[in-house]
């Protein structure tokens, strides 16, 4: 069961347009593992939780033109490093502020169903060509079943499900 702390990063905007993300390499955690942090982050955490709805290229009270948010399940240690080398640009979150921006932030935008629209498709030509069903493709039209095909995106939608399918213990800043 993974332990994670959440910190919150403001991500710049480089002169050619590209993301400024603070340098994670410095942390000591991140050299002393031997990755680098891209890959740590993915590898140890939970990888980028990204605000959905103001990117670098709106202009909104919480996110000014050329700012972005994003958020990082990471290990405590990665957390408690992170906001000591870049107080400006990473803060501790608490469960509830991480609730609040994985809920109306990050997954505001997604979809009720994942959709394969590949494994549909093939489904869709066997009833036209009145070739029987196998199991496996009637389990994929049941947005119920793990089948591929139609999945409800249950455990993504919401934050509590996330949590608790990904067992995720989370640790709340000292």
């Amino acid at each position: 069961m993974p332990s994670y702390a959440a910190i919150r990063v403001k991500i710049g905007l480089r002169l050619n347009k590209r993301a400024k993300y603070p340098d994670f390499n410095l942390l000591p955690i991140v050299i002393s593992s031997g990755q680098d942090w891209s890959l740590y982050i993915d590898k140890e955490g939970s990888g980028w939780k990204y605000d959905n709805v103001s990117g670098h290229s709106d202009d909104s009270p919480t996110s000014p033109r050329g700012q972005h948010w994003g958020v990082l399940l990471i290990p405590e240690q990665f957390a408690i490093e992170s906001v000591a080398q870049f107080p400006t640009l990473c803060q501790r979150m608490t469960e509830v502020q991480t609730e609040q921006f994985y809920d109306e932030d990050y997954a505001v935008e997604f979809e009720d169903d994942e959709i394969d629209e590949t494994i549909l498709s093939k489904i869709k030509l066997k009833q036209d060509l009145g070739i029987r069903l196998t199991a496996t493709d009637t389990n994929a039209l049941d947005p119920t079943h793990k089948q591929p095909g139609v999945r409800e995106n249950y455990f993504r939608k919401v934050w509590v499900r996330y949590k608790s399918k990904r067992n995720i213990t989370f640790v709340e800043p000292t």
